[in-house]
């Protein structure tokens, strides 16, 4: 994980946090393999208004692998809540969802 990556990171889960969201990282930081299932994104929000959903932590220029899209698209087809990027993509889906209202 590069120093950007960690800085979105933090940024997405101090954001998160400030909405009153309980923040789960999946994130592996340790320099092995990972044992998560591949595609699985980095955090799990709960909220006790919204529910769960999914965040896959993106710096600007980062892409989705193949297994990240494929669980992207079963969250979609299963009514699941899915984020990709950064502090940015995570306010525009709560003010989708109603949490937060745009002045």
């Amino acid at each position: 994980m590069t120093e950007l990556e960690r800085a979105v990171a933090r940024s997405v889960v101090a954001f998160l946090e400030t909405c009153g969201c309980h923040v789960y990282s999946l994130q592996d930081r340790r320099p092995r393999a990972t044992r998560n299932t591949p595609g699985l994104p980095d955090l799990y929000v709960l909220h006790r208004k919204l529910g769960g959903f999914w965040v896959e932590l993106k710096a600007p220029t980062g892409k989705q692998t193949p297994e990240q899209i494929s669980f992207q698209a079963t969250c979609g087809r299963c009514g699941v809540g899915y984020v990709m990027g950064g502090t940015a993509d995570v306010m525009d889906y709560l003010k989708s969802r109603g949490l937060l209202v745009s002045p």
